[in-house]
């Protein structure tokens, strides 16, 4: 940072500690009418020349919103050409309506940073100065009345003008600064165009080193920055021959692809990729400015996606310096159900959301667009995965659903796997077929991977799904058991009951483990250590020593490539319980390698 630059940040930053603790101490007295007095500059420019008018507090203060209507002479200036507002901040949003020489602006900022700064006007106004024009002084003021003004605590304020002055003469003005904001690097060139300029004329630009000033002709001056800067809102002071033309920069707010009407004022926050709301309401419409700050052009994709996924694409190149809006106009809610934007860089935006069945002056609120939400693509249901014995029927095939809106295909990494169809248009299923006339006993892992053909604005956030996919092939024997209906005895028994659970195979027969154990009642559940299968597990229910009450245990059967647990409940009551009618029983069917938890149904 240069001297300059470091000298305005400690003025700005003082200032504004200054402006916060005047307007802590008015609150804390009890000031919930706050005032404020408003300047309107005095100009001087040349028929046939340009002028722009500022708009500032006579003193700092804290502004949250704001709102100005002025109404130019037509005897004296042509059309409106441009509005900027500014806040000490950069968080300034909102928009002007321009009909030739009329214009209302309504702004705000979260920060209340609007006439913060003392050298840094609220809002300013490019009129053109008619070539008729007779010479002279007229007086110029504003109404601040077609919308309150909020401090920062959200007290309206009382607000008064004081008007300014306008003098039709001399020859230097200032029409335009190119580019007239963003982050610009050192060794940019700026154009300063306008009329009046000579070898002799000299240019400042406050908190700006510049490393040369070459006169071109009486019309366009250029500079160089000799560092990086932001020229949003920074003021420019040129003089020549006893003459003087103050300007403070900005970009334009015109947009340059619809009539002249809607001037979006743009805060200093870039996007490269936004969404915004669908309104509820067909009655209502949505835009979003764009405006390219950049020194290069920026492409720019909007979006919107339907209930089904399918979505619709349209591009744009935003020129350098450019301000656009795009207004996708009016539709059903029922039929959208996203809106977006993606840009090739960063560019300052704004959402608009307008009445268009109002009657009277437009009825538009604006706020910065919302977080980046994706474009609705493909997404798979639950990976596949298969168990299959050699020699037992052939795995059913598994169905894979995709959502999205794009053409796709699909294709299987290993040959025991088919994909149908291989190729078709989102939202559509797959069928997973697996083939194991050819596989042995072992593990088996392979993918499927589903592309989507995107445009290829897009391609950076639609991504290819890959469904993993996985088979075991068993050749060794896996179990089945049924389960036990609940037992009982008396309180003060202490003969054991005793029950089999019967143990199955897919046909081979097979060596087993058993453990048991019991969640309350201590060790009253018991069971051999061993056994085979086919045949059954015998088990023995202790209820020595047992209060009455509700008692299980498990009994968990291991055999060589899966387990099976069996849940075993008893019922100690003071009497004899009563067996139920129909005795429970549960099968089981387990797939290789898979471990089962049995419940009493």
């Amino acid at each position: 940072m240069s001297p300059p630059e470091r000298f305005h940040a400690k003025l700005n930053l003082v200032v504004t500690r200054l402006a916060s603790l005047l307007c802590a101490a008015a609150f804390a007295l009890g000031a919930t009418t706050p005032t404020l007095s408003l300047q309107v500059s005095s100009e001087t420019a040349p028929p046939g020349g340009y002028v722009q008018f500022k708009i500032s507090p006579s003193a700092p203060a804290l502004v949250s919103s704001a709102s100005i209507s002025i109404d130019f002479d037509p005897a004296i200036f042509g059309n409106i050409a441009n509005v900027a507002a500014f806040s000490a901040t950069g968080d300034q949003l909102g928009y002007a309506t321009v009909q030739g020489q009329h214009v209302t602006a309504s702004f705000t900022a979260s920060s209340a940073s609007l006439g913060q700064l003392p050298a840094l006007p609220v809002l300013v106004i490019n009129v053109p100065v008619l070539a008729t024009a007779k010479a002279g002084t007229s007086s110029v003021t504003v109404d601040p009345t077609q919308g309150p003004w909020h401090d920062q605590q959200g007290n309206v304020y009382t607000v008064s003008v004081n008007p300014g002055t306008f003098t039709v003469g001399g020859t230097l003005s200032v029409q335009s600064v190119t580019p007239g904001g963003g982050l610009l690097p050192s060794g940019t060139v700026v154009s300063i165009d306008g009329t009046g300029f000579d070898a002799t004329t000299t240019v400042t630009i406050d908190g700006v080193s510049l490393a040369s000033t070459q006169f071109v002709s009486a019309q366009q001056i250029n500079v160089t920055l000799a560092g990086a800067t932001e020229l949003t809102g920074k003021h420019l002071h040129m003089q020549t021959a006893g003459q003087q033309s103050d300007f403070f920069c900005s970009l334009p707010s015109a947009p340059a692809n619809v009539a002249a009407g809607l001037f979006p004022l743009l805060p200093f926050t870039t996007y490269t990729n936004v969404s915004w709301d669908v309104p509820d309401s067909p009655d209502y419409g949505e835009s979003i400015a764009l405006l390219n700050q950049n020194l290069f052009p920026v492409n720019v994709t909007f979006f919107s996606t339907d209930p089904g996924g399918i979505v619709t694409v349209t591009s744009e190149v935003i020129p350098p310096g450019e301000t656009y809006l795009y207004s996708p106009g009016i539709f059903d809610p029922s039929d959208v159900n996203d809106l977006g934007m993606l840009s090739s860089a960063p560019m300052r935006m704004l959402e608009f959301r307008s009445n268009y069945h109002f009657v009277g002056p437009p009825q538009m609120s604006m706020f910065p667009p919302g977080p980046f939400l994706g474009i609705r693509q493909p997404s798979a249901s639950v990976p596949p995965a298969w168990t299959w014995r050699i020699g037992a029927p052939v795995p059913p095939p598994a169905t894979v659903y995709l959502e999205g809106g794009f053409p796709f295909t699909a294709v299987s990494s290993v040959p025991w796997l088919s994909v149908s169809p291989a190729q078709g248009s989102e939202p559509s299923s797959l069928t997973l077929s697996p083939n194991v006339s050819a596989l042995g006993a072992g593990s088996y892992t392979g993918t499927v991977t589903i592309k989507s053909t995107v445009p290829p604005s897009l391609s950076t956030f639609v991504h290819d799904i890959v469904v993993p996919v996985t088979m075991q092939v068993g050749a060794t024997a896996y179990l089945t058991a049924g389960g036990l209906a609940p037992l009982g005895a008396t309180v003060g028994s202490v003969t054991p009951v005793t029950a089999a659970i019967s143990v199955s195979t897919n046909g081979t027969p097979a060596q087993l483990s058993v453990s048991v154990s019991t969640t309350s009642g201590g060790s009253w559940l018991s069971a051999p250590t061993t056994g085979a299968a086919p045949g059954s597990i015998a088990v023995t229910l202790n209820p020595s020593g047992l209060a009455s009450g509700d008692y299980s245990g498990y009994v968990v059967i291991q055999g060589p490539l899966n387990s099976v647990t069996v849940q075993v409940d008893f019922l100690i009551r003071s009497s004899a319980p009563v067996p139920p009618a129909n005795p429970y029983s549960v099968s089981f069917a387990l797939a290789a390698g898979t471990a089962y938890l049995a419940t009493r149904l």
